[in-house]
């Protein structure tokens, strides 16, 4: 039976794939911590800030640090015949106690992120990077209203990197009320997502719009001769965000009712 070292080789290669640094390189310095670095004694608790919560001594298997070198993760490795959420618990202690907002838990086969603060672990395939960690902390949008200007719409194309790189959208779908938005929206996942994923206009690519990673309309487009009716399945999208298309998303979300995901901003 593979034991958790075999696991942690998994895993250390999925860290570096997404970025993350065991040794300071040309890109910045080490944000990798390892079970004998980060022993959690009252020095450390200390040496972070007095606001973090205190535990009984233990070790972290994994421990990422942001930019600031501060406590951003905490990644907890089983042996691969253990399933990850067996570490749920464990985790959440050691995160409380550095004062790391999220969690991964992985036997190398299978990976779970998991911000502590709200909901629960959620299936991912790749690690996330720092940046994608960092975009996930950063976005608290207000549900009610998030004003024109406010850079919502880099906050999505981060938001959107992170769900297609880690697999849990195949395809998304973004949604404007206005024709200005719709090309703004293009012209910033371009700039922001290329060459990794594509996007594409609705009216502009009707025949291959399935070819798109992401696929942006306005909402009249879709209710003009209901089309979200006829030339939409339910699996098409993954996620939907909606941008200041929230008077009209009513109509057609019941059409897309297989979408994983649906954030609606005002």
């Amino acid at each position: 039976m593979k034991n958790e070292a075999h696991a942690r080789i998994k895993i250390n290669q999925l860290l570096e794939e997404a970025g993350w640094r065991f040794f300071e390189n040309a890109q910045g310095p080490a944000n990798i911590l390892l079970e004998n670095q980060v022993k959690i004694t009252q020095q450390e608790i200390d040496a972070w800030g007095n606001d973090y919560e205190r535990t009984k001594n233990g070790a972290l298997d994994f421990l990422l640090l942001d930019s600031h070198n501060k406590p951003v993760c905490v990644l907890e490795a089983k042996k691969e015949s253990l399933h990850p959420l067996v570490a749920k618990d464990q985790a959440r202690k050691y995160a409380k106690t550095v004062g790391a907002q999220y969690v991964i838990l992985s036997n190398g086969i299978a990976h779970f992120l998991w911000d502590i603060t709200k909901g629960n672990p959620k299936p991912i395939y790749k690690f996330p990077s720092s940046q994608e960690i960092g975009a996930i902390k950063a976005w608290n949008p207000d549900r009610n209203a998030l004003a024109t200007g406010t850079g919502k719409t880099l906050t999505a194309a981060a938001v959107i990197r992170l769900f297609l790189r880690t697999q849990n959208a195949k395809r998304v779908l973004f949604l404007v009320d206005r024709l200005e938005l719709e090309d703004q929206a293009e012209k910033a996942f371009i700039n922001y997502l290329k060459p990794d994923y594509s996007t594409f206009i609705y009216k502009e690519h009707k025949s291959d719009w399935h070819k798109a990673d992401i696929v942006v309309t306005t909402i009249q487009s879709l209710m003009f001769n209901d089309k979200y009716r006829y030339d939409f399945s339910p699996s098409d999208f993954d996620l939907l965000i909606s941008d200041e298309s929230h008077r009209s998303i009513r109509a057609t979300h019941g059409r897309f009712s297989n979408i994983s995901t649906a954030i609606n901003w005002a």
